[in-house]
């Protein structure tokens, strides 16, 4: 049953980090040396892309300009935001060029808890890149 391709399908979930490409890259060669095929990946809680280099810069030289302590924690969050953007928009690439096929995407939810509204918003994301 399993191996019926008809009636089974493989979805990948991972985070756009290292070790969790790394590890669906891998179980798509296993899956492969059973018969198998990925029917999805998809590519959870990615981060928006808010800044651009020019941005990025700027708030670097923010930092560095001496703030008030809540203005620094700020700059601080915005600047770690962009760098952490940065990192999961290579992993991105590296999945989809590995796959040669772009995952689907989900965005980071920015929410203390994950209710309906959230839980609705990612559903209906997920349904539309399906």
């Amino acid at each position: 049953t399993i191996a019926d391709r008809s009636f089974t399908g493989v979805i990948a979930v991972a985070t756009p980090e290292e070790m969790p490409v790394t590890e669906t890259l891998a179980l798509r060669d296993t899956l492969r040396g059973e018969g198998l095929e990925l029917a999805a990946v998809v590519l959870n809680a990615l981060y928006p892309d808010r800044f651009d280099a020019n941005d990025a810069q700027r708030l670097e030289r923010a930092l560095d300009d001496g703030h008030a302590p809540l203005e620094r924690a700020a700059l601080r969050a915005a600047v770690s935001a962009h760098a952490r953007a940065g990192v999961q928009r290579k992993q991105r690439k590296r999945l989809a060029t590995g796959l040669k096929a772009a995952p689907i995407e989900l965005p980071f939810v920015f929410a203390e808890h994950l209710g309906p509204s959230q839980l609705g918003g990612l559903a209906d994301a997920l349904e539309q890149a399906l």
